[in-house]
């Protein structure tokens, strides 16, 4: 590429029609380039390297991104006041455009009201754009509607002052193009002010450079933004009037009837239909609002039949109507891949099959959202039935994609692949087209849409912090308890027990976490919400497994009814995975290998890969595939797994150390001399990245425990073999069964070093576990193996008798060189 990205280049990049040369000049073009570098920050909301001034300003740091470009928080020396500094994304501009940027920013410059922030200057940094404005300190709407719980004059007082500085704007003939409630701020004495002025526009000229012809929220776009017509002064009202209906959700009596039809006609379709302007709209919410006395009502009533004349005139008169069943989603999506063209970029990856594969989703969701909107029509019930349902479908199912996509962009850099995991699972259309309609949550009332939206985002705060350990993320889920608990709103409920779940489950409280998923699978019924339910049974799957319960053919029978309604094969992938562990439970290691290839062959053939799933499965298979002999191929799991993980992950991910550690311990089996130093190896690498304490090196300890008894190097099995058993106690506690297994090997241990007596309280301790439920049933038998040579080496009685129907094994120990005697039991010990 030899010049500077245009709009054509990043068209065909987003739509994936680069060839493979062209789209790799793209990259390296960004990377040599800091201007396209620039432009790629801004979009991702992270701000390019800067000086340490601007114009006069000094930079001191960021404050956020807008629509256009990064905000950056600055100190005017001069004046020696804060100072707001919006670096307004421009590198795509001709000079012409640039000329006409600086225009506006100049027009904003002299636009002076109370109620839209102060802009103090406009010029060019570079090749960029910046205003200056002041630093507006306060809350932002949603925020002050939440904590505050202001009155209702307080709430109007607010919503008046917006709409003087909308009226404002526009009379400066620029339009906001933003309006939503993170854009207004309400300062600690409760005036409001409207800030983020990046994407403010002339009316009368179109949008240019990155995005064009859509920029802002989605949420928040009036019906023609959302359809690609250029956003105007009724769009900006759209966007004041679903203010209104965050800050004002319900009004008693005829004030409440009379707010609701200012909102439907501020809230028109048609711009054309909504009110002439910001300040007939102003107007028309103080007359719904105030008090009617009794005299006027005449007066009123033959006020309305006028009214509703003029408005049969009106819509007897005006053109006729637009298509009403506009193609929407691929519109909608442009912005959305702008964005996350540019994180793939700045983090190295290729964004080119993301983008197809995106763009395929929106124009199949169209076609089929389009078609089903045609068929409304027709006037047949059944058709119209199921219509109805198919849009609905598609609604919700295009829905999950656009959530994803939003994850990608919000995904810290550690879990940005997880994020894109989720693009790659999320449910396909192609099951609303067959007909298939999964049950899914219903919005929140609009009276609590701010509670939820301010819960959800709290719930993902605590999901997204890898610094933060097992033991913090619950009790900060304990504390939201209360909270999302008094919103009353089902499908938040249902996804703070999953989170809760998920914790517990890392903190090796097994029970207590199958409970959280038995009151996620409840709470997801409640809302309607097949896939979180589908997603806690497939859980309690996994549960089943660890925890050693044989008992799972009616669970696995629930999980596969709910992982049919979804039609999703990423689903079915995930079931076939649940139910090839509770075949290794029961033994069954055959049908374990047989669903265990199903998931992969499921995984290998999605549009977009999903290297956390098949990695875990590849493990999964390699050890069933030890557990019957078959060490090649178990060896060829294990090594795709690791190369997989390591090129997704990379080398110090745990995903990565459990597999180079399972690849390791398959070369013992093999009696490889490389096994030794490879697992010495995934030791350090584990203390490295977890700390000497952690679930995966007491895993290690216990293979390098297993490695030094097979070669009859008893010394050295000393501290791996007191590892293994002592973190263990120090993670899942003294009692849990993930504790057997290493206190089997510590007693073998302690046997061979001649020290019997301290082997029978390790291996009675095994045995007691083994009651409680141990990953394999066959595992208590053999502790009880173990625990009757060493009480015979001790002197000490034999344990009883195991109960009738007990897994039994044999009393001799086998020679050291004998490993397929426990092939089995070690491969399937330790997920």
């Amino acid at each position: 590429m030899s010049g500077c990205i245009d709009d054509a280049a990043v068209a065909a990049w987003l739509a994936g029609e680069l060839a493979a040369g062209e789209l790799g000049a793209a990259v390296e073009h960004v990377a040599d380039c800091a201007r396209c570098r620039a432009v790629v920050a801004l979009v991702v909301g992270e701000p390019a390297p800067a000086a340490a001034t601007i114009g006069r300003y000094v930079v001191r740091g960021s404050l956020g991104a807008g629509g256009m470009g990064v905000v950056l928080d600055a100190w005017d020396p001069v004046l020696e006041r804060p100072t707001a500094i919006k670096m307004i994304q421009a590198a795509l501009d001709l000079p012409a455009d640039r000329a006409r940027l600086l225009a506006e920013a100049r027009a904003l410059a002299r636009l002076e009201h109370p109620a839209v922030v102060a802009v103090y200057e406009c010029g060019e940094a570079g090749d960029e754009l910046f205003v200056a404005m002041a630093r507006v300190d306060g809350v932002t709407l949603d925020q002050w509607l939440d904590a505050a719980a202001p009155s209702v004059a307080a709430r109007l007082a607010v919503l008046r002052e917006v709409a003087a500085g909308l009226a404002a704007i526009h009379a400066a003939g620029l339009v906001h193009r933003d309006l939503k409630p993170a854009n207004v701020v309400v300062e600690p004495g409760g005036r409001a002010v409207i800030v983020d002025l990046g994407l403010a526009r002339a009316l009368d000229r179109p949008v240019v450079g990155v995005g064009s012809g859509l920029a802002g929220t989605p949420a928040y776009w009036a019906p023609e933004v959302a359809a690609g017509q250029p956003a105007s002064s009724a769009s900006d009202q759209h966007g004041w009037w679903r203010l209104v209906q965050l800050a004002l959700p319900t009004l008693p009596g005829p004030a409440g009837r009379r707010l609701a039809r200012a909102v439907e006609r501020g809230l028109a379709a048609e711009p054309e239909a909504r009110f002439p302007s910001m300040t007939a709209a102003a107007e028309a919410l103080a007359r719904a609002v105030a008090p009617r006395p009794w005299r006027g009502r005449a007066a009123l009533a033959l006020a309305g039949v006028a009214v509703a004349m003029a408005l049969g005139w009106w819509r007897w008169s005006r053109p006729p109507p637009r298509d009403p069943c506009p193609a929407r989603a691929v519109a909608a999506l442009r912005p959305a891949l702008a964005r996350v063209t540019a994180t793939l970029v700045a983090s190295g990856r290729d964004p080119a099959p993301v983008a197809r594969e995106l763009a395929a989703r929106a124009q199949l969701a169209d076609a089929l959202a389009i078609r089903a909107c045609r068929a409304e029509g027709t006037g047949e019930a059944a058709r119209l039935v199921r219509a109805r349902q198919q849009r609905a479908c598609v609604d919700a199912t295009w829905g999950e994609t656009v959530r994803a996509v939003d994850g990608v962009v919000a995904a810290p850099a550690g879990q940005l692949a997880d994020a894109l995991e989720d693009v790659a699972v999320a449910p396909p259309l192609a099951a609303c087209e067959a007909g298939a309609v999964p049950a899914m949550p219903a919005p929140p009332p609009l009276e609590r849409a701010a509670a939820v939206a301010a819960g959800e985002a709290a719930l993902r705060e605590v999901r997204a912090d890898p610094a933060r350990a097992p033991g913090d993320q619950l009790t900060a889920l304990d504390a939201l308890g209360p909270r999302l608990a008094a919103i009353a709103h089902a499908p938040l409920l249902a996804t703070w027990h999953h989170d809760r779940a998920r914790v517990l489950m890392e903190l090796g409280r097994l029970d207590a976490s199958d409970r959280e998923l038995v009151a996620t699978a409840t709470a997801a019924s409640a809302a309607n919400d097949d896939d979180l339910r589908a997603r806690a049974l497939i859980n309690r799957l996994r549960l089943a497994y660890q925890t050693g319960r044989a008992d799972t053919g009616p669970l696995v029978d629930d999980a596969a009814a709910a992982v049919a309604r979804l039609a999703n094969p990423a689903f079915t992938a995930e079931l076939d995975v649940g139910v090839a562990r509770a075949a290794l439970v029961r033994g069954d290691v055959a049908t374990a290998v047989e669903r265990l290839r199903g998931a992969l062959a499921v995984y290998d053939a999605l549009p977009l890969p999903t290297p956390r799933r098949t990695t875990a499965v590849l493990q999964d298979l390699g050890a069933a595939l030890q557990a019957i002999g078959d060490l090649d191929a178990a060896q060829a799991a294990f090594e795709r797994g690791y190369q997989l993980a390591r090129a997704a992950f990379g080398d110090d991910d745990p995903a990565t150390v459990e597999l180079r550690g399972a690849r390791a311990t398959n070369l013992l089996y093999q009696d490889d001399p490389a096994a030794e130093p490879e697992l010495a190896a995934v030791a350090a690498a584990m203390i490295r990245a977890q700390g000497p304490r952690s679930r995966d090196v007491m895993q290690v300890q216990t293979y390098r425990c297993e490695l030094y008894l097979m070669r009859g190097a008893i010394d050295a099995g000393a501290e791996p073999c007191r590892a293994g058993a002592a973190i263990g106690a120090e993670v899942f506690g003294a009692d849990s069964p993930q504790r057997v297994w290493p206190l089997v090997l510590l007693g073998r241990y302690l046997l061979l070093a001649g020290q019997p007596a301290a082997a029978v309280d390790a291996l009675a301790h095994a045995v007691a576990i083994g009651g409680l439920g141990a990953p394999l049933p066959s595992l208590p038998a053999l502790a009880r193996a173990y625990l009757a040579h060493a009480q015979r080496a001790a002197g000490a009685p034999l344990p009883p008798s195991p109960p009738p129907g007990a897994p039994s094994a044999s009393c001799a120990l086998p020679p050291q060189s004998d490993v397929t005697a426990m092939l089995a039991e070690l491969a399937a010990a330790f997920p």
